[in-house]
């Protein structure tokens, strides 16, 4: 409300938790399970313990994640501008599997039932199961 002139100035303690430096931009919105927030940075997935302020895992991609993940059960979903869309165990950070398109990867993926879907820039809508 701020940013667009609606409310006042908040006070600089307001709501501020923490602050974590990254090695680079992180060019998506973070997703949270469980206390752990998963993010893209550069062309890095971050698992970060939100309590600790650590990095529980790093899983690498081959270019840049703009994609938010999106969260299952078992897996972290992103997609990254090397064209693959990844599925990496949310506990451990290792590769479950890739799925590589003709074209990079910027839109996020939705995740319903056991279905994956993402758009790729190679004008195509992927629906994985």
């Amino acid at each position: 409300m701020y940013i667009f002139h609606l409310a006042p100035k908040p006070s600089p303690r307001s709501g501020y938790l923490w602050t974590m430096e990254l090695e680079a931009p992180s060019n998506s919105s973070p997703a949270l399970a469980n206390g752990i927030l998963y993010t893209g940075s550069g062309n890095k997935l971050l698992a970060i313990d939100t309590q600790d302020q650590e990095i529980q895992w790093v899983f690498e991609t081959g270019d840049i994640i703009r994609s938010s993940p999106a969260l299952t059960g078992s897996a972290v979903i992103v997609g990254s501008q090397d064209g693959y869309l990844y599925s990496v165990d949310i506990n451990t950070g290792e590769k479950l599997w890739g799925i590589k398109t003709e074209d990079k990867i910027t839109s996020s993926p939705a995740v319903s039932d056991l279905t994956v879907y993402v758009g790729s820039h190679d004008g195509n809508l992927y629906a994985i199961e």
